[in-house]
C-alpha cells in the first residue's frame, strides 16, 4: 500500500512541475513576442500631426514593377488639388494586390504647410504593419497556446484520475481495516 502512495505522490509531484514549467515557457515565448512587436510598431508609428488637412484625391494611375521574384507590384499614384493648385504623389505602399484602381477617389491627409506631402490613412506603412502583425500573432499565439492549452488539459486529467483513484483506494483500506464487509449486510445494529 505505501508503495502505491508514494508512487501517487510522484504523479502527482510530476503532474504539477510540467504545469508549472509549461507555464513558464509559455510566459517565456510570450513576453519576447510582445516586446518585439511593440518595438516594431514604435518603429514604424510616424508623427503624423505634420498632416492637418482631409482632402479627397483621386487615383491618377498605379505605377507597375516587377520585384525579385518576378511579381507585378502596385504603387497607386494620387491627384488631389489644394488651393487652386494640381499635386501628385506617389503612394509610400506598394503590393501586388492592386489597392485602388484608376479614377477611384479616396480621402486622404496633407500638410497644410508642405501640400505635396501626403499620408494615405488606410493604406500606408503603419497600417499595412499593423495589419502584417495582427495576423503573425494570431499564428503564433495559436502555434504557442494550443500546445500548451493541450499540455495543461492532459496534465489536469491525469492529476484528476490519480487523485480520484487516490481517494477510492483509501476508502478500501479503510473498510479493510474493520474486517470483512459484506455489501448486502443490512444490519442496522
Amino acid at each position: 500500500m505505501n508503495d502505491n502512495r508514494n508512487a501517487r505522490k510522484i504523479v502527482i509531484i510530476v503532474c504539477v512541475v510540467v504545469m508549472m514549467m509549461v507555464i513558464a515557457l509559455g510566459s517565456v515565448m510570450i513576453i519576447p513576442f510582445f516586446a518585439m512587436k511593440k518595438l516594431v510598431n514604435d518603429a514604424v508609428n510616424n508623427d503624423n500631426t505634420l498632416y492637418n488637412v482631409n482632402i479627397t484625391a483621386v487615383i491618377a494611375d498605379n505605377i507597375t514593377r516587377r520585384d525579385d521574384d518576378g511579381n507585378t507590384v502596385y504603387t497607386p499614384v494620387y491627384e488631389y488639388e489644394y488651393e487652386g493648385k494640381t499635386y501628385r504623389a506617389n503612394g509610400s505602399v506598394s503590393s501586388t494586390n492592386r489597392k485602388y484602381n484608376e479614377g477611384d477617389k479616396v480621402e486622404i491627409m496633407i500638410s497644410g504647410k508642405f501640400p505635396g506631402r501626403m499620408m494615405d490613412p488606410s493604406y500606408n506603412p503603419q497600417t499595412m504593419i499593423k495589419k502584417a502583425g495582427k495576423t503573425v500573432s494570431k499564428a503564433f499565439l495559436t502555434i504557442i497556446l494550443v500546445p500548451i492549452a493541450f499540455i495543461l488539459i492532459v496534465t489536469s486529467i491525469i492529476l484528476v484520475v490519480v487523485l480520484k483513484n487516490s481517494r477510492e483506494s483509501e476508502v478500501r483500506v479503510r473498510e479493510s481495516d474493520y474486517g470483512y464487509s459484506d455489501p448486502n449486510d443490512d444490519y442496522r445494529g
